[in-house]
């Protein structure tokens, strides 16, 4: 008895532990996502530093940002 309540215990625990938290995003996800990107780096400024170096999303977010930044912006011809 006590060695199911153990396992259904360890098993309600590893299913519930990844409720709430967002799926893991590629940098490239990112950068195709210039929105999500800007949302993202924003919301990763307003953590700790101690957090955000634990969340992979925001270094990924933050270093697409970044290059969109610096992207310049190209205007078609002018007539």
């Amino acid at each position: 008895m006590k060695q199911a309540l153990i396992i259904g215990l360890l098993t309600a625990t590893a299913l519930l532990g990844g409720c709430g938290s967002e799926p893991e995003r590629s940098y490239e996800w990112y950068v195709e996502h210039q929105a999500e990107a800007k949302a993202k780096a924003v919301a990763c400024s307003e953590m700790s530093e101690a957090k955000a170096a634990l969340d992979g999303n925001c270094a990924r977010a933050r270093k697409a940002y970044g290059t969109l930044r610096s992207v310049p912006v190209e205007f078609g011809p002018v007539n």
